[in-house]
């Protein structure tokens, strides 16, 4: 796994709503009542916590170590796109600078940053994994509870 192809999880704004489960989670822990009210068995909470700590995890690890070129651009065609741009500029302020703005040159240092820091990615790679695990299980687990008198034939209509 690269840090490219975990760019479409990484840099979803919609992760940082993993930070407000981990405080939302203990909370429910230590209010019983709560849990009950709710109709949560105790290790959906614990799933859901797990699930929302690697997440958090998982994105921090992204956000410190994903190579600035691949959180800024999409592909090495938009790297490219950017550097002609900066090609244009030099070329009139620096006309004897021999400035490398090659399509070639865009995509081995876009594959080079993208394949960097493996233990990071591999770190990062598991812990959305693992996240998206406990994830599926919560929602399992809460789509079964919302349609099995649907399926059950006692859902009181």
């Amino acid at each position: 796994m690269n840090w490219w192809s975990l760019r479409a999880v990484g840099s979803l704004y919609v992760l940082k709503v993993s930070y407000v489960v981990l405080v939302i989670a203990p909370f429910l822990s230590t209010h019983k009542e709560l849990i009950q009210l709710l109709g949560l068995p105790g290790w959906l909470v614990a799933t859901l916590f797990l699930a929302s700590f690697s997440l958090a995890l998982a994105n921090l690890v992204y956000d410190i170590w994903c190579p600035t070129i691949v959180k800024r651009f999409a592909s090495p065609n938009d790297l490219y796109a950017k550097m002609l741009e900066i090609r244009k500029v030099s070329v009139l302020l620096y006309p004897n600078d021999d400035f490398d703005a090659s399509l070639e040159h865009c995509k081995t240092a876009y594959d080079s940053q993208s394949r960097s820091r493996w233990f990071a990615r591999w770190m990062c790679t598991i812990l959305f994994v693992v996240s998206g695990l406990a994830f599926l299980v919560v929602f399992t687990y809460r789509g079964w509870v919302v349609f099995k008198p649907l399926i059950c034939g006692d859902a009181g209509w």
